[in-house]
């Protein structure tokens, strides 16, 4: 495989990451959940987690269709 395409999905994982983490943050907010002051604790412990190779229990990766997960995120950039 090209580095290139190797180094553009893990800039894509990246983004796709950081942007969700940031919309969650502004959402929680929004619903008087979290203090601006938290976010950077938050991402913080986030990253932690992303980082560790044990995974907190949550769904099978197995039952995620990556397809549609892809195929959204397309039509969201359209």
């Amino acid at each position: 495989m090209d580095e290139s395409v190797g180094s553009g999905a893990g800039a894509g994982i990246v983004t796709g990451l950081r942007a969700g983490a940031f919309l969650i943050l502004d959402a929680a907010r929004e619903q008087g959940l979290i203090a601006t002051e938290q976010d950077a604790d938050i991402l913080r412990a986030a990253a932690r987690q992303v980082a560790s190779e044990d995974l907190p229990d949550g769904p099978d990766t197995s039952e995620i269709d990556c397809a549609v997960v892809v195929a959204e995120l397309r039509s969201a950039a359209d």
